[in-house]
């Protein structure tokens, strides 16, 4: 993984966000579909606040973040194969864009953990 980012979206149509951004790189020997990013969230004690799993290569732009409601958003961070079917025969050494959105995210959040899942 590699270009992380994570940063609240306070004024978005959803409510507040906490949004993790970042590419995830096929390192393996042959093509890769429909991989997943598993993130966790933690206040700074360690004390885990949540996780969500979302399919790599689907991205919303700030504008469309902050004016879309949840449910479309959650459809977009849903596409298996990714926007343009970016996340399908991905080749060796490719890398493709993924974005992780938490819903009615609280104050506090100090630390984030991610984990690429192994797609087909």
């Amino acid at each position: 993984m590699g270009n992380l980012v994570g940063y609240y979206e306070p004024k978005a149509r959803a409510g507040t966000l906490f949004v993790i951004k970042g590419t995830v790189k096929n390192e393996g020997r042959k093509k890769r579909s429909g991989i997943r990013v598993k993130a966790e969230l933690f206040r700074s004690s360690g004390e885990h606040i949540t996780s969500k799993s979302v399919f790599a290569g689907n991205v919303l732009s700030g504008d469309d973040l902050r004016s879309s409601p949840k449910e479309a958003i959650e459809k977009t961070m849903a596409n298996r194969w990714g926007d343009k079917l970016s996340n399908l025969d991905l080749g060796p050494g490719k890398s493709i864009p993924f974005m992780v959105v938490f819903f009615e995210a609280p104050a506090g959040i100090e630390e984030y953990r991610l984990e690429v899942r192994e797609g087909e």
